[in-house]
């Protein structure tokens, strides 16, 4: 049966899942705020949302794109940082979990066979081109924003 993870370090669960919320939440209202500052489309967005983009511009002088990144990266890089926080808080418990359920003749330092190097390579060169897809659509959705807004 799973050991109850709450009873092994229970200040460490409890922070692990407030950094979790916190960082589930900026995140997904980064992407809230997303087609706001990307395409300007008139929704529902926070007021203060447009006092920041307005106070970067007047009272900092910052160009409207520069302020629209400003206000967009104040929620997604927090949310980044508390997402990290959480993984680390949960492998930390993970690890006092694991080690006490670790056999006494297991050898920590094991060493990586080419087969393992050969998957972690194929594992993060699929992750640099998804990232590179993901970074390619957006590139060609602003191009064609800018395209259709310079022939209209």
């Amino acid at each position: 049966m799973e050991p109850d993870r709450y009873r092994i370090s229970n200040k460490l669960y409890i922070l692990a899942i407030i950094c979790l919320v916190i960082g589930l939440s900026l995140f997904s209202f980064s992407l809230y705020i997303a087609p706001f500052l990307l395409w300007e489309l008139n929704y529902d967005v926070p007021e203060v949302i447009t006092h920041l983009i307005t106070l970067f511009e007047y009272k900092y002088e910052y160009a409207t794109v520069i302020s629209k990144l400003l206000v967009w990266m104040i929620f997604f890089i927090p949310s980044l940082i508390t997402g990290f926080f959480a993984y680390y808080f949960s492998n930390r418990i993970d690890t006092k979990v694991y080690q006490a359920e670790a056999p006494e003749n297991y050898e920590k330092n094991t060493p990586i066979s080419e087969e393992i190097y050969r998957k972690i390579r194929e594992s993060a060169g699929l992750c640099f081109k998804i990232v590179l897809l993901m970074i390619a659509i957006v590139l060609i959705v602003l191009l064609l924003h800018a395209f259709i807004g310079l022939t209209i």
